[in-house]
């Protein structure tokens, strides 16, 4: 075993070794440095000048095709450097309440697009509208040249107005979108856009004109299938541990163990989403663990026990850290394998989550912590016991069971739509289940955890310049710091 470890901490620290120069050197994907200079909370305010005190919503949106374009061009970081561009509309806060939506840019705050909202009223000719408009827009984002590019009649009294300011950098242009409706001024948007279409026609581009030829929506069918297998999955395992329960009512042993791992994956859960929603949804996850770990163990609960064994916890933490490794490298290599091809990447989705987060710090340790034990608990283990049992297949199983877990990672901004079902499916799943074989399930949970954290943790670097939270990938040591305090046993 030790030789065993000996090797997978030397692959794991090549993995890690080239997710440092992806990261750093090479960035074959994007990776965005880009800072949260205009909080969630500062978007409201922003926006309420607009809204008023009506309860607001606030999401994220990325232009994804032009993060895309300068990625693949090798210019994000040199469009950031220029000085006026940081203030281009690249990421902004999207307030909405009812159906009034405001555009609020995440880096200077400044109102990129209103819509479902008297803006100005206007009077004369449609030819007078549209100056109008012109000329207000000019003022608001301070642009010397502003001249109409286009203008579409979309009735006699809606009109649709795209003006163009002359700005060009690496096949990008500057436009802002109005609409007329009579002599009401009720939308704008101020954007950036490709004046090229981008050099690589990869997978996504032809998924895009297979779903519009074949009107077919692949990504929402896939989506809505992976939702509906993913809750006959819990549904199962909900069944079968009232069943197990049931049928060892009378067992001398009772469920403690069990239900103080849940309890504590609920408590996660609440605290990630602290709201009565929240809550209910907490309890419904804390529930499902309660009932995996039942059937994952039949009545038994071998922790103690195991906890006591010469070694073992040592080993399980030291694993971890090799596990933790070879998902790096096996993920690093994968993206440098698919970006050739086209595919791209944003990791400003995870910028988002921790920017909305009640305490951005916290979050690289909840909800690592949570997905491991879940996800391990139910795609690893209750799969290797039922789908074995179903399919008498091993290749089976492993394929099978990836394939159910890939599809509950669909909501990412990647580009084509399935990159993570093909990574996470045909690759990552597989490596799980053959480390879960060869090292246990504790390993795989800690180097599940080190991996989402420090993805987590680099994500919080770029959106507030701290560092802090990488403190969360020391966390498996404390284990051997408890036990050898004597309180594991």
């Amino acid at each position: 075993m030790v030789r065993s470890l000996r090797g997978l901490l030397f692959v794991g620290l090549i993995g890690v070794v080239l997710l440092l120069t992806e990261l750093f050197v090479v960035r074959a994907v994007q990776h965005t440095p880009l800072p949260v200079v205009v909080t969630p909370e500062q978007a409201k305010e922003i926006a309420a000048q607009w809204i008023g005190t009506k309860p607001m919503i606030v999401r994220q949106e990325e232009n994804q095709t032009v993060s895309r374009h300068l990625q693949e061009r090798g210019l994000s970081d040199a469009f950031r450097k220029e000085a006026s561009d940081p203030n281009k509309p690249l990421v902004m806060w999207k307030v909405t309440s009812g159906e009034t939506e405001v555009l609020v840019n995440r880096q200077n705050g400044q109102v990129e697009g209103v819509r479902g909202a008297t803006i100005a009223l206007v009077e004369g000719s449609q030819a007078e509208h549209i100056e109008t408009v012109r000329k207000e827009l000019s003022i608001r984002y301070g642009l010397d040249h502003l001249a109409v590019s286009s203008i579409k009649n979309e009735g006699p009294d809606h009109v649709l107005i795209e003006f163009e300011s002359g700005y060009r950098y690496a096949d990008l242009r500057e436009v802002i979108l109005a609409e007329l409706d009579r002599e009401r001024w009720v939308a704008f948007a101020h954007r950036l856009e490709t004046s090229v279409a981008s050099r690589s026609w990869d997978l996504a581009t032809r998924a895009d004109e297979a779903t519009v030829s074949n009107r077919f929506d692949w990504q929402a069918v896939t989506q809505i299938g992976g939702g509906y297998l993913n809750l006959l999955l819990v549904a199962c395992i909900v069944l079968a541990g009232i069943y197990v329960l049931w049928k060892n009512g009378r067992a001398e042993r009772r469920p403690y163990g069990e239900a103080i791992v849940s309890g504590c994956i609920a408590l996660i859960k609440w605290l990630l989403a602290p709201t009565l929603v929240g809550l209910f949804q907490a309890l419904a996850i804390g529930a499902i663990v309660f009932f995996a770990l039942t059937l994952a163990w039949q009545g038994r609960w071998p922790w103690k026990e195991r906890l006591q064994e010469n070694g073992w916890l040592e080993q399980q933490v030291v694993a971890g850290y090799g596990v933790f490794g070879c998902l790096a490298g096996a993920s690093t290599l994968f993206l440098w394998a698919s970006a050739p091809l086209g595919a791209w990447v944003s990791d400003l989705q995870a910028q988002e989550a921790i920017a909305l987060f009640w305490w951005p710090f916290l979050l690289p340790l909840l909800a690592p912590l949570s997905a491991a034990v879940f996800e391990e608990l139910i795609y690893r283990k209750l799969s290797a016991i039922w789908l074995r049992r179903l399919f008498k297949s091993g290749v089976a199983t492993v394929l099978i069971s990836s394939l159910i877990w890939s599809l509950g990672h669909l909501l990412y901004n990647v580009s084509p739509w399935y990159l993570r079902v093909i990574e996470l499916s045909l690759l990552i799943g597989p490596l799980f289940f053959f480390l879960y074989r060869q090292y246990g399930l504790g390993a795989v949970m800690i180097g599940h955890f080190l991996y989402n954290s420090l993805l987590a943790s680099i994500a919080l670097a770029g959106a507030f310049g701290s560092y802090m939270s990488l403190i969360w990938l020391l966390l498996p040591l404390l284990l051997l710091v408890v036990k050898k305090k004597g309180l594991l046993v």
